[in-house]
């Protein structure tokens, strides 16, 4: 009498793999740098007091001149509701002349120097000294945070430190979602890898009640993402588009900013909603539904995790209704012992033999066919290593894949080409993707939803127009293109429009050669009494003859023993081993190799373990 393998020997049919964001490094011809503009620096040589400008938007609202050292320039970066013929330029030093509009020497300030978006006006002191203001502006909404009791300095000192009595105005051009909340919105960093390799860094803010920002819903935290590493600045929201028509559970909204912080405009941004339970989120109705982050990465930065023999993995706490100590306990204990028995499944159940209806009991099929299909078609190596949510709203639910999340590193800027796979090489779905029924699951929704997929390629010119001002503004602040990435993959590109292309010819390669490749594996069984271990392989091929080569882990292969395979009427390949023969309680190494023809050697099929 067999039964269905406990944790421990289960862990005989576990793939072993070594599971890291690759880091790329492509070598360019040196970038030409931009014509300097024959103007001053903001010290001018000698000058008691320097130049510096800065003008007012409509709330009052300081936005400081910006120095572009590369060109020699200052801008006025303004909010897209100001009237840029409305503007008033204020400056500090000794100005005596100026080449456009109305000198108000006495009170420091130029009025009439600009009639529209990128007007100049020249600025010259008394020593001759010529200083340079160019405004510039876009469509976007502006959000405006105005930081008191604390600085930017401070919150970039500690990502996780919470600062509240902040303010935020939200501009919007249409008008329709303009957002004024002063002295209690909580403000803080967020993010990782993006935390620590880039000076443009994420936020959160907090409201002290359920806020609705873009009639996304009301909440009390938002998120701003800077997608510093992706040069684009868009492959999260052409991911976002396409899966909110996949019909996932909760997809995150997020509307495109240009964010200032206390007076300095800080670039491009894309604001929007948090992974979290909630009504208009997540909805998790239960104390214990909770969110969790399959994460092999920055784990141990949170209070509560624990390790996945099953899947070698580690898995985070990230979100919970009920934050009571003995709620998290039993939601960590109820959701490990239900990532258990769904790999206790797959490990020692023949590929074929693995129905939906017993998958079904155990997780919500369609969200794991479609987390993968989302993530494996925009080749996003980071989406099985960090940044991969599951979910169970309580006991009597099954695990859900999602929210998907984090997509600035994918599309070809990691290295990657539009012809590669990665997802299948994640254990989990390796065992998923070699049942067929599963796989042909995976077939039927990447059908349905074909057309989704295919429109991120059109729908790159769409915000690449939206964003094309903002982009300007973004990279005179932030002056990253044509410089390597400091995260690894592919150099940033020379221009903007050339990082655009990228991701556009990168999606329609895609769209022709996309295709996934159905996996196999080795599955095991064990007895009741633990003396014997059935180990099944079937890939759908024929095959002369199959061995297994096993051996337990601990022993460091000293008992390595070969097994004879013989195949059923179904084409299945197994063998019986004896475990009096190794260690009996452990983990092992099995290979499984085929014999050819006519020089009989034996060329390794799979390997499977520890």
């Amino acid at each position: 009498m067999k039964n269905k393998a406990t944790a421990t020997f289960a862990l005989g049919a576990l793939l072993t793999l070594c599971l890291a964001v690759p880091a790329y490094a492509e070598t360019q011809d040196a970038v030409e740098a931009p014509p300097v503009y024959q103007a001053a620096t903001p010290e001018a040589a000698g000058k008691d007091e320097p130049f510096s400008c800065y003008t007012y938007d409509d709330f009052d609202q300081e936005l400081q001149g910006y120095w572009s050292e590369e060109q020699g320039i200052w801008y006025l970066f303004e909010t897209s509701t100001q009237a840029v013929e409305e503007t008033e330029l204020y400056y500090t030093g000794d100005i005596e002349a100026v080449s456009a509009g109305t000198l108000d020497a006495g009170n420091q300030v130029v009025t009439g120097a600009f009639q529209e978006r990128g007007d100049r006006v020249e600025l010259t002191d008394a020593d001759g000294t010529v200083y340079t203001v160019v405004v510039l502006q876009s469509d976007l909404p502006s959000v405006y945070i105005t930081l008191n009791g604390t600085t930017l300095e401070q919150i970039h000192a500690d990502k996780d430190a919470k600062y509240p009595g902040n303010s935020v105005t939200i501009m919007d051009p249409s008008g329709n979602y303009n957002l004024n909340v002063e002295g209690n919105v909580e403000m803080k960093g967020r993010g990782n890898t993006t935390w620590r390799c880039y000076e443009k860094k994420g936020y959160q803010i907090k409201f002290d009640k359920k806020t609705d920002v873009f009639g996304m819903g009301k909440a009390k935290k938002w998120v701003l993402l800077a997608n510093a590493g992706d040069d684009s600045m868009m492959r999260t929201q052409l991911v976002y588009q396409m899966a909110d028509n996949l019909e996932m559970d909760f997809v995150p909204s997020f509307e495109y900013v240009d964010l200032w912080i206390s007076g300095e405009y800080r670039g491009t941004y894309m604001l929007g909603e948090k992974v979290e339970p909630g009504s208009s989120r997540l909805d998790l109705s239960e104390d214990a539904g909770a969110i969790f982050e399959h994460d092999g990465a920055f784990y141990a930065e949170e209070e509560h995790w624990f390790y996945s023999a099953m899947l070698e993995r580690e898995f985070a706490l990230k979100e919970i209704n009920n934050e009571d100590e003995a709620v998290i306990e039993s939601a960590m204990a109820d959701f490990e012992a239900a990532v258990d028995e769904l790999a206790v499944y797959l490990y020692s159940t023949p590929s074929y033999e693995v129905t939906l209806e017993e998958l079904s009991t155990m997780i919500d099929v369609d969200s794991f066919a479609k987390y993968f299909l989302v993530n494996e078609y925009a080749m996003n190596r980071e989406s099985f290593y960090t940044s991969f949510y599951w979910y169970k709203d309580g006991p009597g639910d099954v695990l859900h894949l999602g929210p998907i999340w984090d997509f600035d590193t994918c599309m070809g800027n990691n290295g990657s080409t539009y012809t590669d796979s990665y997802g299948q090489n994640h254990v989990l779905f390796q065992y998923l993707l070699a049942a067929p029924a599963f796989y042909e699951r995976t077939q039927e929704l990447l059908a349905l939803y074909w057309d989704d997929f295919t429109s991120m390629t059109d729908n790159v010119d769409v915000l690449a127009t939206q964003l094309e001002t903002s982009a300007e503004m973004n990279y005179l602040r932030w002056d990253v293109l044509g410089k390597p990435n400091p995260k690894g993959g592919t150099d940033f590109h020379n221009t903007y429009e050339e990082a655009v292309t990228a991701v556009k010819d990168w999606l329609s390669g895609r769209e022709e050669g996309f295709h996934v490749t159905r996996s196999t594996v080795v599955t095991s069984e064990i007895s009741d009494d633990c003396y014997e271990m059935t180990v099944t392989f079937q890939d759908g091929e024929p095959h002369q003859q199959i061995r297994f080569g096993v051996w337990s882990l601990e022993d460091g292969q000293d008992d390595l023993a070969w097994y004879t395979a013989s195949q059923d009427k179904n084409g299945a390949w197994s063998c019986t081993v004896d475990l009096s023969q190794h260690n009996r309680a452990g983990r092992y190494f099995i290979h499984a190799y085929e014999q050819q023809q006519p020089d009989c050697s034996w060329p390794q099929l799979r390997r499977h373990g520890p």
